[in-house]
């Protein structure tokens, strides 16, 4: 009788799977066979070169539904075997895959088929072309939507509106509502075709199959993703990313949520500050400020003041602009109030940072540097880590290691003065403030939009101004930074 036993290796990048099938041989003893099942994180992108229209962002997002199913269908005898996948399409469409499976080649070949079906008019995309499918998606589409303007306000706030104050080309959710109804099964297919035959790929493959075997894989993949029809040239051409340019800025974007709801009495404010394009040098002043400002924030505006029930501070890096965000949600002050406390604590937070001993500001970079040298600890988290640099086109894979020797040289002063560079004294600041229906009908006794502006218009602080669309300006990045 056979016994199969499972055991896990964990080496320093990668676990390895080995299945020990033991037998007795002919002298009555047990010989033990090594089975070497190949274990794989793999990734596979196609960046689009141009911005997307509204219609284009729509068509997208419709093909994500109908191709999420299709896909799925593709690639189902590979995945039995173990693997798990995920299709995503929004910036750019992404395929991941991990698991483990004895069909490593035909599970990729799988793939490569999956990423662009108009290339060959494959089974995927003659199944596309029903007309109850994209019907479906629409329908799809239109719910999921929707489902996030339920969310909670602060939600809502991230995900919904300071997209579109930090980024020009991103599309307002209820535009692309108002495309969904009008736009055609021929139009959507037309602009996918569009994209996809001007994209740029990129691929990784991780675990433990042979060296051959993965410039075996990765050969056929780049093969199968060549775009015949496209020029060199073209595939280097790519359009920049324009991400507003706050230096030196004080402003203010306040709204009124007319959710129907006089219950809401929430507020949220969501403080972003600019800190400017991607240096070397930032990321390791972030890494160090990031544990401290989170706890003191957290300590002051939530235990102590009990601003809300949502405190949060993260640090955010938007194409090739880092940026911090501070966000405060609950209903004990109005959001244009909350805005200035949150000033006010950055003030203190200073006044924190100068207290703190030689002592303190050692144990805090050695616990920095403690957690930027800790070691994945699974096959996915070490591929997702990489396939971050390589999905932003960055490839800045040493970017730990350099964070760590810029930490170990970073003095008190040097953390202070960076500090009040980004949050005091030339502090590049954007307010975006949520006001729930009941805030504004119960606690504020306004009725209309128009009182409401009129409120907003007298009360904020002297300094600041009101965010206009029309005058902002923008950096044009070239690149999208990673954050560590």
């Amino acid at each position: 009788m056979n016994n199969v036993h499972q055991k896990s290796i964990n080496t320093k990048s990668k676990i390895i799977i080995q299945f020990y099938l033991t037998k007795n041989n002919k002298n009555g003893g047990r010989v033990k066979l090594l089975i070497k099942v190949p274990f794989i994180f793999g990734a596979l992108q196609m960046k689009y070169q141009k911005t997307l229209n509204l219609r284009q962002f729509t068509s997208l997002r419709l093909y994500n539904f109908m191709a999420d199913e299709v896909i799925s269908k593709e690639l189902k005898l590979p995945l039995s075997s173990g693997y798990s996948y995920e299709l995503d399409m929004n910036k750019k469409t992404q395929i991941k895959v991990y698991g483990f499976s004895e069909h490593v080649r035909n599970l990729f070949k799988k793939l490569c088929s999956c990423m662009n079906p108009f290339r060959d008019k494959s089974k995927s995309f003659l199944e596309l072309t029903e007309s109850k499918r994209f019907e479906i998606a629409k329908q799809s589409l239109l719910l999921s939507i929707k489902n996030m303007y339920q969310d909670t306000l602060f939600e809502q706030a991230i995900q919904i509106y300071l997209p579109q104050l930090l980024q020009k080309d991103s599309h307002d959710p209820a535009k692309v509502m108002e495309q969904i109804d009008q736009i055609t099964q021929q139009e959507m297919l037309k602009d996918v075709r569009d994209i996809m035959n001007n994209v740029q790929y990129s691929s990784l493959f991780i675990g433990n199959i042979d060296q051959s075997e993965a410039t075996e894989l990765s050969d056929e993949v780049q093969s199968c993703t060549k775009n015949k029809e496209s020029s060199s040239t073209q595939d280097n051409i790519q359009d920049k990313v324009a991400i507003i340019d706050l230096k030196g800025k004080n402003l203010i974007d306040s709204r009124f949520i007319e959710s129907g709801n006089d219950d809401d009495i929430n507020g949220v404010t969501l403080n972003y500050y600019q800190i400017g394009q991607r240096k070397q040098m930032n990321q390791a002043f972030i890494k160090l400020l990031e544990p401290i400002l989170n706890q003191q924030a957290y300590n002051y505006l939530r235990t102590d003041l009990q601003l809300g029930y949502v405190v949060a501070v993260e640090f955010k890096t938007t194409a090739c602009v880092d940026g911090a965000l501070i966000l405060v949600q609950g209903s004990t002050e109005i959001p244009m109030k909350v805005n200035q406390i949150i000033d006010d604590f950055l003030d203190q937070f200073s006044a924190y940072l100068e207290q703190m001993n030689n002592r303190e500001f050692q144990h805090l970079k050695h616990g920095v540097v403690t957690d930027l040298k800790e070691n994945p600890q699974s096959l996915s988290e070490e591929g997702d880590r990489l396939w971050q640099y390589i999905s932003a086109g960055t490839i800045e894979f040493e970017d730990r290691q350099v964070a760590i020797e810029e930490i170990r040289k970073i003095s008190k002063q040097e953390l202070i003065e960076f500090y009040r560079n980004s949050f005091i004294d030339n502090k590049s600041k954007l307010s975006l403030q949520l006001y729930g229906q009941g805030m504004v009908t119960q606690m504020m006794n306004l009725e209309t939009q128009a009182e409401f502006n009129e409120f907003i218009s007298n009360t904020k602080p002297e300094e600041a101004q009101l965010f206009d669309p029309h005058t902002a300006s923008y950096y044009q990045c070239e690149f999208e930074a990673t954050q560590i």
